[in-house]
């Protein structure tokens, strides 16, 4: 069974994430899966600079059943993004197949035509990895 599931954020769901996952919160060690993460609070904020140093428009984290659990805790149905548009339900959504993923691998599932295309999104990601250098950075946007 993963223990990490890889899910596909554009840059403005990174920048809503960003607003909402934080380090540390009061009396973290109480709770089993405290919505504060300072791992994902790094890895949100290594690809905002991944996404804005290589002119990406998304970018994929490698989430926990945790990670998942605490952006459902934080993230509201109706967040939207700056230009006011509603990316909380899709936002969550992608954290719930996330979950699926993880705690029924073997679940078979019929993805929606968005889905198929963030699956593939998600296989070039995959193959190409994280470019090293910004020349490289040119021809990995236009295979993407």
């Amino acid at each position: 069974m993963n223990t990490t599931a890889p899910v596909i954020f554009s840059v403005d769901e990174l920048w809503l994430l960003q607003s909402l996952v934080r380090h540390e919160m009061p009396q973290q060690e109480m709770w089993k899966f405290p919505p504060a993460s300072l791992d994902l609070n790094e890895q949100i904020a290594e690809v905002l600079l991944s996404c804005t140093d290589f002119e990406l428009n998304e970018a994929a984290l490698t989430l926990s059943h945790g990670d998942l659990l605490l952006l459902d805790y934080v993230i509201p149905q109706a967040a939207a993004n700056v230009s006011g548009k509603n990316i909380g339900r899709a936002l969550l959504l992608k954290t719930y197949r996330a979950r699926r993923a993880l705690t029924e691998p073997d679940a078979i599932v019929t993805p929606t035509e968005d889905e198929s295309a963030e699956f593939g999104r998600l296989e070039r990601w995959k193959e190409a990895g994280m470019p090293k250098n910004p020349r490289r950075s040119r021809k990995l946007r236009k295979e993407l």
